[in-house]
Order: C-alpha cells, then structure tokens, then sequence
C-alpha cells in the first residue's frame, strides 16, 4: 500500500520510477529506524543500485514528502519515512535519542508562532523549520539503571 502511494506520488509530479528507484523504494517499506545513503547503498549494492543512484533517490524523496532527513548528534546525515500521505505537507519536530537514535514526532509545534515571529523580524517569509530535541529513551533509560546493580 505505502509502496504503491510513493510510486504514484513520484509519477504524479512527472517522476520515473526506474528499476532502480523501484528497488530502493521497495527497500523502504516498513523501515522505522533512521539510516544513512551509505547504510543503504550497501544494502542494495549487490542488487545493481549504484552509489549516485541513491543519493539523488534519497534527494527527491525528501523533496517529495516521502523522506524527512534526520539530524543527529553525531553528524552524519540519516534519512526516515515520513509520516502521514506523501506528498502532503508535514511539519516533523522530533525527540532524538542520543542512546539508539530512536525518534519520536511531537504532537504539536512548540515553536511555530516564535520562529515565524522571528522569520519576520529578519525580513524572511517563512517556509519551514525543523526542531530535534535529543535525550534518552525510556528504553535505554532502564538499561542504565539496571547496569548500576
């Protein structure tokens, strides 16, 4: 089903959906935990996907609302699903993990009204934002706790 949307929403802003971009798609559904283009890349090596291939993929994924790029702590990009219809504009503010890279979205935004404030202040007209809280999760949280017996 997912499959099927981002295909179409590839197809509808005049995108092909090449063997290659069919097979990284593919590869994607039903990935929650972020990964890197390296990370992927190496997994669909051995299928005939090369390097820039992915690179530009994951490029117009994200254009497309079918990824959002995730910035953790220690620098290298990781790219994730987005949630909710492709395509459709999402505002993906996050909780970060700093153990297991985990990633919650935030409900709400807490800083909408603030960063467009400030946008105006500065003479932009606002576009979008993105907020990454980092902490640790209730999991690995209770790992830490237990190690201390």
């Amino acid at each position: 089903m997912i499959l099927q949307l981002w295909i179409e929403q590839l197809r509808k802003q005049g995108h092909k959906v090449t063997a290659a971009r069919r097979r990284l798609l593919e590869h994607l559904v039903g990935r929650e935990a972020p990964f890197t283009a390296e990370e992927l890349h190496g997994e669909l090596a051995m299928s005939g996907v090369g390097r820039a291939t992915v690179f530009r993929t994951l490029k117009l994924l994200q254009d497309e609302g079918i990824l959002v790029r995730v910035h953790l702590e220690h620098g290298c990009q990781h790219y994730q699903a987005a949630p909710g219809i492709p395509g459709a504009a999402h505002h993906h503010d996050r909780i970060v993990c700093r153990e297991c890279g985990d990633i919650a979205l935030l409900d709400e935004c807490p800083m909408r009204s603030d960063v467009s404030e400030i946008a105006g202040r500065s003479g932009f007209r606002l576009q979008g934002h993105h907020l990454d809280l980092y902490g640790i999760c209730r999991s690995c949280e209770g790992k830490d706790a237990s190690s201390d017996d």
